[in-house]
Protein backbone atom coordinates (compact mmCIF):
# COMPACT_ATOMS: atom_id res chain seq x y z
CA UNK A 1 0.00 0.00 0.00
CA UNK A 2 2.36 2.62 -1.34
CA UNK A 3 -0.39 4.80 -2.85
CA UNK A 4 -2.52 7.54 -1.97
CA UNK A 5 -6.16 6.75 -1.11
CA UNK A 6 -5.79 3.16 -1.55
CA UNK A 7 -7.74 0.33 -0.09
CA UNK A 8 -6.50 -3.16 2.03
CA UNK A 9 -8.49 -5.85 3.55
CA UNK A 10 -7.98 -5.74 7.21
CA UNK A 11 -7.11 -9.37 8.21
CA UNK A 12 -8.96 -10.90 11.25
CA UNK A 13 -7.04 -10.38 14.49
CA UNK A 14 -7.96 -14.03 15.59
CA UNK A 15 -6.55 -16.43 14.39
CA UNK A 16 -7.31 -20.78 14.12
CA UNK A 17 -10.25 -22.83 12.35
CA UNK A 18 -12.71 -21.82 15.07
CA UNK A 19 -11.64 -18.20 15.17
CA UNK A 20 -14.86 -15.70 15.91
CA UNK A 21 -15.31 -12.73 13.49
CA UNK A 22 -14.85 -9.58 15.51
CA UNK A 23 -17.59 -7.42 13.50
CA UNK A 24 -20.02 -8.42 11.07
CA UNK A 25 -18.85 -5.84 8.16
CA UNK A 26 -15.14 -6.00 6.48
CA UNK A 27 -12.81 -3.70 7.32
CA UNK A 28 -10.66 -2.25 4.43
CA UNK A 29 -7.75 0.36 5.24
CA UNK A 30 -7.41 3.44 3.19
CA UNK A 31 -4.65 6.21 3.16
CA UNK A 32 -6.33 9.30 2.19
CA UNK A 33 -4.21 12.18 0.82
CA UNK A 34 -6.37 14.88 2.65
CA UNK A 35 -4.02 13.35 6.06
CA UNK A 36 -1.27 15.92 4.61
CA UNK A 37 -3.54 19.01 4.71
CA UNK A 38 -4.74 17.52 8.32
CA UNK A 39 -1.28 17.45 9.34
CA UNK A 40 -0.26 21.02 7.99
CA UNK A 41 -3.25 22.60 10.20
CA UNK A 42 -2.25 21.09 13.60
CA UNK A 43 1.51 21.88 12.13
CA UNK A 44 0.45 25.82 12.16
CA UNK A 45 -1.40 25.30 15.15
CA UNK A 46 1.56 23.71 17.38
CA UNK A 47 3.93 25.97 15.73
CA UNK A 48 2.17 29.10 16.93
CA UNK A 49 1.99 27.62 20.42
CA UNK A 50 6.07 27.08 19.95
CA UNK A 51 6.83 31.04 19.30
CA UNK A 52 4.20 31.83 22.15
CA UNK A 53 6.48 29.89 24.34
CA UNK A 54 9.16 32.00 24.30
CA UNK A 55 8.96 35.10 22.34
CA UNK A 56 8.49 36.90 25.76
CA UNK A 57 11.67 35.23 27.69
CA UNK A 58 13.86 35.78 24.44
CA UNK A 59 14.31 38.98 25.61
CA UNK A 60 12.92 39.26 28.68
CA UNK A 61 15.50 41.62 30.11
CA UNK A 62 13.40 43.97 27.52
CA UNK A 63 9.96 43.15 28.75
CA UNK A 64 11.32 43.37 32.30
CA UNK A 65 12.63 46.63 31.39
CA UNK A 66 9.13 48.17 30.00
CA UNK A 67 6.78 46.85 32.38
CA UNK A 68 8.96 47.41 35.24
CA UNK A 69 8.58 43.76 36.64
CA UNK A 70 12.16 41.83 37.71
CA UNK A 71 13.31 39.31 35.14
CA UNK A 72 12.68 36.50 37.45
CA UNK A 73 8.91 37.32 36.66
CA UNK A 74 9.27 37.60 33.42
CA UNK A 75 11.00 33.97 33.21
CA UNK A 76 7.38 33.01 34.56
CA UNK A 77 6.36 33.34 31.13
CA UNK A 78 8.17 30.30 29.87
CA UNK A 79 8.10 28.07 32.87
CA UNK A 80 4.38 28.32 32.90
CA UNK A 81 4.34 26.45 30.33
CA UNK A 82 5.69 23.18 31.91
CA UNK A 83 3.87 24.15 35.34
CA UNK A 84 0.73 24.06 33.39
CA UNK A 85 1.22 20.72 32.17
CA UNK A 86 2.08 18.83 35.27
CA UNK A 87 -1.84 19.76 35.63
CA UNK A 88 -3.44 19.15 32.37
CA UNK A 89 -1.86 16.89 31.30
CA UNK A 90 -4.14 13.97 31.82
CA UNK A 91 -7.18 15.88 31.90
CA UNK A 92 -5.95 16.66 27.98
CA UNK A 93 -5.56 12.54 27.91
CA UNK A 94 -9.08 12.34 28.99
CA UNK A 95 -10.49 15.02 27.08
CA UNK A 96 -8.91 13.23 23.96
CA UNK A 97 -10.39 9.89 24.88
CA UNK A 98 -13.87 11.44 25.37
CA UNK A 99 -14.38 14.25 23.09
CA UNK A 100 -12.03 13.52 20.30
CA UNK A 101 -9.07 14.62 18.40
CA UNK A 102 -10.64 17.84 16.73
CA UNK A 103 -12.42 18.90 20.13
CA UNK A 104 -8.83 18.98 21.28
CA UNK A 105 -7.55 20.65 18.51
CA UNK A 106 -9.94 23.53 18.96
CA UNK A 107 -9.46 23.87 22.71
CA UNK A 108 -5.84 23.95 22.07
CA UNK A 109 -6.00 26.43 19.30
CA UNK A 110 -8.78 28.86 20.89
CA UNK A 111 -6.41 29.12 23.30
CA UNK A 112 -3.56 30.49 21.30
CA UNK A 113 -6.02 33.18 20.32
CA UNK A 114 -6.66 33.86 23.73
CA UNK A 115 -3.34 34.43 24.37
CA UNK A 116 -2.70 36.69 21.70
CA UNK A 117 -5.47 38.61 22.40
CA UNK A 118 -4.51 39.67 25.72
CA UNK A 119 -0.67 39.94 24.31
CA UNK A 120 -2.32 42.67 22.31
CA UNK A 121 -4.28 44.23 25.38
CA UNK A 122 -1.36 44.35 26.99
CA UNK A 123 1.19 46.01 24.51
CA UNK A 124 0.96 49.51 26.65
CA UNK A 125 3.40 49.95 29.62
CA UNK A 126 1.03 49.03 32.38
CA UNK A 127 -0.33 45.86 31.14
CA UNK A 128 1.91 43.46 31.81
CA UNK A 129 -0.78 41.21 34.13
CA UNK A 130 -2.46 40.91 30.23
CA UNK A 131 0.69 39.82 29.16
CA UNK A 132 0.96 37.39 31.67
CA UNK A 133 -2.79 36.10 31.51
CA UNK A 134 -1.91 35.70 27.46
CA UNK A 135 1.25 33.29 28.69
CA UNK A 136 -1.45 31.28 31.06
CA UNK A 137 -3.85 30.87 28.27
CA UNK A 138 -1.38 29.84 25.73
CA UNK A 139 0.52 27.38 28.85
CA UNK A 140 -3.25 25.29 29.14
CA UNK A 141 -2.76 25.01 25.57
CA UNK A 142 0.51 23.58 25.80
CA UNK A 143 -0.66 20.04 27.22
CA UNK A 144 -3.20 19.63 24.66
CA UNK A 145 -0.92 20.39 21.42
CA UNK A 146 1.91 18.30 22.73
CA UNK A 147 -0.07 15.35 22.77
CA UNK A 148 -2.10 15.42 19.20
CA UNK A 149 1.24 14.51 17.24
CA UNK A 150 1.08 10.65 17.93
CA UNK A 151 -2.61 9.96 18.00
CA UNK A 152 -2.80 12.06 14.79
CA UNK A 153 -0.54 9.96 13.20
CA UNK A 154 -2.12 7.07 14.17
CA UNK A 155 -5.91 7.84 13.61
CA UNK A 156 -4.88 9.54 10.06
CA UNK A 157 -1.32 8.17 8.67
CA UNK A 158 0.00 4.61 7.65
CA UNK A 159 2.08 2.72 9.79
CA UNK A 160 5.06 3.08 7.52
CA UNK A 161 4.51 6.99 7.87
CA UNK A 162 3.76 7.31 11.59
CA UNK A 163 7.18 8.67 12.46
CA UNK A 164 6.73 11.04 9.90
CA UNK A 165 4.03 12.52 10.50
CA UNK A 166 5.04 12.56 14.29
CA UNK A 167 7.97 14.13 13.28
CA UNK A 168 6.84 17.06 11.31
CA UNK A 169 4.05 18.16 13.77
CA UNK A 170 6.73 18.32 16.28
CA UNK A 171 9.51 20.01 14.05
CA UNK A 172 6.19 22.76 13.74
CA UNK A 173 6.87 23.03 17.61
CA UNK A 174 10.52 23.62 17.58
CA UNK A 175 10.75 25.70 14.69
CA UNK A 176 7.77 27.71 16.37
CA UNK A 177 10.20 27.77 19.67
CA UNK A 178 13.33 28.88 17.15
CA UNK A 179 10.89 31.98 15.59
CA UNK A 180 10.10 32.51 18.67
CA UNK A 181 14.00 33.75 19.75
CA UNK A 182 14.40 35.49 16.69
CA UNK A 183 11.35 37.27 15.58
CA UNK A 184 11.54 39.23 18.82
CA UNK A 185 15.17 40.21 18.87
CA UNK A 186 14.50 41.99 15.38
CA UNK A 187 11.15 43.28 15.70
CA UNK A 188 11.62 44.90 19.38
CA UNK A 189 14.84 47.52 19.92
CA UNK A 190 17.17 46.90 22.74
CA UNK A 191 17.07 50.72 23.97
CA UNK A 192 15.73 52.52 26.60
CA UNK A 193 13.23 54.94 25.17
CA UNK A 194 9.61 53.07 25.63
CA UNK A 195 8.09 54.51 22.71
CA UNK A 196 10.03 52.64 20.86
CA UNK A 197 9.90 49.44 22.43
CA UNK A 198 6.22 49.67 22.59
CA UNK A 199 5.91 50.08 18.61
CA UNK A 200 8.23 46.91 18.24
CA UNK A 201 5.71 45.25 20.59
CA UNK A 202 2.91 46.35 18.91
CA UNK A 203 3.86 44.99 15.51
CA UNK A 204 5.48 41.42 17.25
CA UNK A 205 1.63 40.81 19.21
CA UNK A 206 0.07 42.20 15.94
CA UNK A 207 1.27 39.63 13.96
CA UNK A 208 0.95 36.87 16.54
CA UNK A 209 -3.28 37.54 16.68
CA UNK A 210 -3.48 38.01 12.94
CA UNK A 211 -1.94 34.61 12.35
CA UNK A 212 -3.60 32.94 15.34
CA UNK A 213 -6.80 34.15 13.98
CA UNK A 214 -6.55 32.22 10.99
CA UNK A 215 -4.93 29.07 12.25
CA UNK A 216 -7.88 29.32 14.50
CA UNK A 217 -10.49 29.88 11.20
CA UNK A 218 -8.39 26.78 9.52
CA UNK A 219 -9.49 24.26 12.22
CA UNK A 220 -12.75 25.23 13.01
CA UNK A 221 -13.68 24.51 8.86
CA UNK A 222 -11.32 21.86 7.73
CA UNK A 223 -9.79 19.91 10.48
CA UNK A 224 -11.34 16.34 11.08
CA UNK A 225 -11.52 14.18 13.29
CA UNK A 226 -10.61 11.28 11.22
CA UNK A 227 -11.04 9.53 7.72
CA UNK A 228 -13.91 7.73 6.66
CA UNK A 229 -12.14 4.24 6.87
CA UNK A 230 -8.66 3.71 9.23
CA UNK A 231 -4.88 4.07 7.20
CA UNK A 232 -3.33 1.12 9.67
CA UNK A 233 -4.47 -1.94 11.55
CA UNK A 234 -3.68 -0.09 15.03
CA UNK A 235 -6.28 2.26 13.92
CA UNK A 236 -8.87 -0.12 12.70
CA UNK A 237 -8.70 -2.09 15.82
CA UNK A 238 -8.32 0.61 18.10
CA UNK A 239 -11.20 0.00 20.07
CA UNK A 240 -11.16 -3.96 19.64
CA UNK A 241 -8.35 -4.54 21.37
CA UNK A 242 -8.60 -8.07 23.49
CA UNK A 243 -6.26 -8.99 26.52
CA UNK A 244 -6.23 -12.23 28.75
CA UNK A 245 -5.97 -10.12 32.20
CA UNK A 246 -9.25 -7.85 33.70
CA UNK A 247 -6.99 -4.73 33.47
CA UNK A 248 -7.09 -4.63 29.64
CA UNK A 249 -10.03 -3.64 27.62
CA UNK A 250 -12.89 -7.00 25.97
CA UNK A 251 -13.75 -7.23 23.01
CA UNK A 252 -15.79 -4.17 21.66
CA UNK A 253 -14.99 -2.43 25.02
CA UNK A 254 -12.01 0.33 26.10
CA UNK A 255 -10.18 0.04 28.86
CA UNK A 256 -10.92 3.00 31.50
CA UNK A 257 -7.59 5.26 32.34
CA UNK A 258 -7.40 3.73 36.03
CA UNK A 259 -6.75 0.64 34.02
CA UNK A 260 -4.60 1.71 31.60
CA UNK A 261 -2.31 3.02 34.17
CA UNK A 262 -2.52 -0.31 36.13
CA UNK A 263 -0.80 -1.53 32.79
CA UNK A 264 1.52 1.08 32.35
CA UNK A 265 2.85 0.58 36.03
CA UNK A 266 4.01 -3.12 35.17
CA UNK A 267 5.57 -2.71 32.35
CA UNK A 268 9.36 -2.63 32.55
CA UNK A 269 10.69 -0.92 29.48
CA UNK A 270 7.42 2.09 29.61
CA UNK A 271 9.14 2.87 33.29
CA UNK A 272 12.62 2.80 32.19
CA UNK A 273 11.51 5.01 28.87
CA UNK A 274 9.57 7.10 31.04
CA UNK A 275 12.68 8.19 33.58
CA UNK A 276 14.58 8.90 30.45
CA UNK A 277 12.34 10.67 28.08
CA UNK A 278 11.05 13.12 31.19
CA UNK A 279 14.71 13.64 32.20
CA UNK A 280 15.80 14.52 28.33
CA UNK A 281 12.83 16.95 27.55
CA UNK A 282 13.29 18.54 30.75
CA UNK A 283 16.58 19.42 30.07
CA UNK A 284 15.56 20.73 26.43
CA UNK A 285 12.57 22.79 28.50
CA UNK A 286 15.37 24.09 30.95
CA UNK A 287 18.18 25.29 28.08
CA UNK A 288 15.34 26.52 25.80
CA UNK A 289 14.10 28.71 28.37
CA UNK A 290 17.23 29.46 30.19
CA UNK A 291 19.60 30.35 27.36
CA UNK A 292 19.32 34.08 27.82
CA UNK A 293 20.49 33.69 31.11
CA UNK A 294 23.34 31.48 30.38
CA UNK A 295 24.78 33.29 27.62
CA UNK A 296 23.81 37.21 27.56
CA UNK A 297 26.97 38.14 29.35
CA UNK A 298 28.78 36.82 26.21
CA UNK A 299 26.36 37.32 23.08
CA UNK A 300 24.32 40.61 22.63
CA UNK A 301 21.03 40.44 22.50
CA UNK A 302 20.20 39.49 18.71
CA UNK A 303 22.85 37.02 18.52
CA UNK A 304 21.32 35.00 21.63
CA UNK A 305 18.47 35.25 18.84
CA UNK A 306 20.40 33.48 16.22
CA UNK A 307 21.59 31.10 18.39
CA UNK A 308 18.26 29.85 19.08
CA UNK A 309 16.89 30.10 15.51
CA UNK A 310 20.27 28.29 14.47
CA UNK A 311 19.87 25.37 17.16
CA UNK A 312 16.43 24.80 15.87
CA UNK A 313 17.25 24.62 12.63
CA UNK A 314 19.60 21.72 13.43
CA UNK A 315 16.69 20.02 16.23
CA UNK A 316 14.57 20.33 12.72
CA UNK A 317 17.51 18.79 10.67
CA UNK A 318 17.98 15.55 13.49
CA UNK A 319 14.41 14.94 14.01
CA UNK A 320 13.52 14.56 9.94
CA UNK A 321 16.75 12.15 9.84
CA UNK A 322 15.93 10.41 12.80
CA UNK A 323 12.02 10.10 11.31
CA UNK A 324 12.91 8.24 8.53
CA UNK A 325 15.30 6.20 10.14
CA UNK A 326 12.64 5.05 12.25
CA UNK A 327 9.90 4.45 9.93
CA UNK A 328 12.60 2.36 7.47
CA UNK A 329 14.36 0.35 10.13
CA UNK A 330 12.37 1.32 13.42
CA UNK A 331 15.86 1.30 15.01
CA UNK A 332 14.51 3.02 17.69
CA UNK A 333 16.92 1.55 20.59
CA UNK A 334 20.21 2.54 17.74
CA UNK A 335 18.82 5.91 17.70
CA UNK A 336 18.12 6.32 21.38
CA UNK A 337 21.40 5.36 22.57
CA UNK A 338 23.25 7.58 19.26
CA UNK A 339 21.06 10.62 20.68
CA UNK A 340 21.65 10.43 24.41
CA UNK A 341 25.15 9.83 23.71
CA UNK A 342 25.51 12.85 21.33
CA UNK A 343 23.96 15.20 23.49
CA UNK A 344 25.94 13.93 26.61
CA UNK A 345 28.95 14.84 24.76
CA UNK A 346 27.87 18.22 22.65
CA UNK A 347 26.20 19.58 26.19
CA UNK A 348 29.81 18.77 27.72
CA UNK A 349 31.13 20.85 24.94
CA UNK A 350 28.47 23.69 25.49
CA UNK A 351 29.13 23.89 29.31
CA UNK A 352 33.09 24.69 28.34
CA UNK A 353 32.37 26.89 25.68
CA UNK A 354 30.37 28.94 28.30
CA UNK A 355 32.45 28.49 31.74
CA UNK A 356 35.97 28.24 29.89
CA UNK A 357 36.41 28.81 26.61
CA UNK A 358 33.96 32.42 26.23
CA UNK A 359 34.24 31.64 22.89
CA UNK A 360 30.96 33.30 20.57
CA UNK A 361 31.97 30.52 17.69
CA UNK A 362 32.19 28.11 19.63
CA UNK A 363 28.73 28.95 21.87
CA UNK A 364 27.02 29.21 18.39
CA UNK A 365 28.03 25.72 17.09
CA UNK A 366 28.20 23.66 20.68
CA UNK A 367 24.81 24.78 21.26
CA UNK A 368 23.44 23.66 17.51
CA UNK A 369 25.15 20.63 18.40
CA UNK A 370 23.49 20.16 21.57
CA UNK A 371 19.99 20.90 19.80
CA UNK A 372 20.83 18.18 17.10
CA UNK A 373 20.82 15.45 19.45
CA UNK A 374 18.55 17.30 22.09
CA UNK A 375 15.46 17.40 20.14
CA UNK A 376 14.87 14.25 17.93
CA UNK A 377 14.12 11.95 21.07
CA UNK A 378 11.03 13.68 21.07
CA UNK A 379 9.77 12.16 18.10
CA UNK A 380 12.13 8.30 19.01
CA UNK A 381 10.93 8.34 22.37
CA UNK A 382 7.32 9.24 21.78
CA UNK A 383 7.04 6.69 18.81
CA UNK A 384 9.06 4.13 20.74
CA UNK A 385 6.67 4.22 23.92
CA UNK A 386 3.64 4.18 21.37
CA UNK A 387 5.50 0.46 20.49
CA UNK A 388 6.18 -0.45 23.34
CA UNK A 389 2.58 0.02 25.37
CA UNK A 390 0.62 -1.09 22.40
CA UNK A 391 -2.14 -1.79 22.64
CA UNK A 392 -3.18 0.98 25.34
CA UNK A 393 -4.18 4.59 23.82
CA UNK A 394 -0.85 6.53 22.26
CA UNK A 395 -2.58 9.87 24.03
CA UNK A 396 -2.64 7.94 27.47
CA UNK A 397 1.06 6.70 27.11
CA UNK A 398 2.69 10.49 25.62
CA UNK A 399 0.06 12.53 28.47
CA UNK A 400 2.29 10.25 30.90
CA UNK A 401 5.81 10.92 29.90
CA UNK A 402 5.36 14.27 28.92
CA UNK A 403 3.65 14.93 32.11
CA UNK A 404 7.15 13.62 33.90
CA UNK A 405 8.59 15.62 31.68
CA UNK A 406 7.32 19.07 32.11
CA UNK A 407 7.20 18.18 36.16
CA UNK A 408 11.14 17.96 35.36
CA UNK A 409 11.48 20.98 33.00
CA UNK A 410 9.59 23.17 35.69
CA UNK A 411 12.00 22.11 38.24
CA UNK A 412 15.17 22.10 36.60
CA UNK A 413 14.52 25.58 35.18
CA UNK A 414 13.39 26.64 39.01
CA UNK A 415 16.42 24.68 40.37
CA UNK A 416 19.11 25.18 37.63
CA UNK A 417 17.85 28.76 36.87
CA UNK A 418 18.05 30.12 40.34
CA UNK A 419 21.58 28.93 40.75
CA UNK A 420 22.81 31.02 37.29
CA UNK A 421 21.16 33.90 38.79
CA UNK A 422 23.07 33.33 42.14
CA UNK A 423 26.11 33.03 39.90
CA UNK A 424 27.17 29.34 39.91
CA UNK A 425 26.42 28.96 36.38
CA UNK A 426 29.51 26.30 36.47
CA UNK A 427 28.13 24.09 38.59
CA UNK A 428 24.32 24.30 37.00
CA UNK A 429 26.03 23.27 33.32
CA UNK A 430 28.24 20.94 34.95
CA UNK A 431 25.28 19.08 36.87
CA UNK A 432 23.17 18.80 33.66
CA UNK A 433 26.15 16.65 32.51
CA UNK A 434 25.41 14.65 35.09
CA UNK A 435 21.84 14.19 34.66
CA UNK A 436 22.46 13.39 30.64
CA UNK A 437 24.86 10.49 31.85
CA UNK A 438 22.06 9.03 33.70
CA UNK A 439 19.90 9.34 31.16
CA UNK A 440 22.43 7.96 28.77
CA UNK A 441 22.75 4.90 31.23
CA UNK A 442 18.94 4.34 31.51
CA UNK A 443 18.19 3.75 27.88
CA UNK A 444 21.06 1.37 27.52
CA UNK A 445 19.04 -0.46 29.90
CA UNK A 446 15.64 -0.37 27.31
CA UNK A 447 14.54 -3.57 25.24
CA UNK A 448 13.57 -3.44 22.28
CA UNK A 449 10.04 -4.35 22.08
CA UNK A 450 7.95 -3.15 18.83
CA UNK A 451 4.50 -4.25 19.82
CA UNK A 452 2.44 -2.21 17.25
CA UNK A 453 4.88 -2.60 14.28
CA UNK A 454 4.42 -6.55 14.45
CA UNK A 455 0.94 -6.08 15.09
CA UNK A 456 0.99 -4.13 11.31
CA UNK A 457 3.10 -6.90 10.47
CA UNK A 458 1.36 -9.94 11.44
CA UNK A 459 -2.13 -8.54 10.30
CA UNK A 460 -1.18 -7.29 6.80
CA UNK A 461 -2.80 -9.12 3.99
CA UNK A 462 -0.12 -11.04 1.39
CA UNK A 463 -1.16 -10.02 -1.93
CA UNK A 464 -1.03 -12.32 -5.39
CA UNK A 465 1.64 -12.34 -7.94
CA UNK A 466 -0.90 -10.62 -10.55
CA UNK A 467 -1.66 -7.35 -7.53
CA UNK A 468 -4.93 -9.02 -7.18
CA UNK A 469 -6.35 -8.56 -3.68
CA UNK A 470 -7.33 -11.35 -1.64
CA UNK A 471 -10.65 -11.58 -0.31
CA UNK A 472 -11.07 -9.37 2.56
CA UNK A 473 -11.59 -11.09 6.11
CA UNK A 474 -14.23 -9.92 8.62
CA UNK A 475 -13.78 -8.05 12.28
Amino acid sequence: MDSDDSEEPLHNVVEGEDAEPLGEKPMKLKVYKQRWFILFIFSCVSFANGVLYTCIVSINDIIARYYRVKEDRVDWAGNIFPFMYIFMALPSAYMMTSLGLRTLVIIGSSLNAIGTCLHFAGVFGNGYRFIMGGQVAAALSFPTILQVPVRLSTVWFPEYEHAKATSIAMVANVFGLGIGFLQPSYMVPDVETKEDIYAGLYDLYLTHLIFLIVCLGLVYSFFKEKPPLPPSFAAAVSKFRTEDDDSVEKEGESPTMIQSIKVLTVNKNFLILTQAYALYFGLYLFYVTCLNDMVSHLVEEIYIGWMGFSADVAAIIGILVCSVIIDKFQAYQICSLVLTFGVLVSWTLFALSVVRWKSTIALFVTYAMVSLFGAPFFVVGIEYTAEVTYPISEGLSSAIILLLGNLYGFLMVLFFGSWIEKGHLGFATYFVIGVYAVCFILVCFLRQTLNRHDAERHHKRPQTTNGEENDPLLI
